[in-house]
């Protein structure tokens, strides 16, 4: 998997995130690259609604191996280091 960007965020994106259009922008952007291929991309339109939420909540669960995902992504956390780890493709 390529990354043809490093994800930064000023705001938090997801559940309950300040959810600012260029950040939630790029995690959808960011989200759509590593996302398995077996699922339709997210729309990439600025807006953190339910689609874009339970993507965060399964890479979450599923690539970072959280027990309780919160579908936020927070500027320098846990989930922006996953998704911008390539290797996060091959468990998700």
């Amino acid at each position: 998997m390529i990354i043809t960007f490093t994800l930064s965020i000023e705001k938090s994106v997801g559940l309950s995130g300040k959810n600012q259009k260029a950040d939630v922008m790029a995690v959808q952007m960011r989200i759509n690259e590593l996302m398995p291929r077996i699922g339709d991309p997210l729309s990439v339109d600025g807006i953190a609604g339910p689609l874009t939420q339970g993507m965060i909540a399964d890479f979450q669960a599923v690539a970072l191996g959280f027990s309780r995902p919160d579908a936020r992504v927070d500027p320098g956390g846990r989930t922006e280091r996953g998704l911008n780890n390539p290797a996060s493709a091959a468990s998700w």
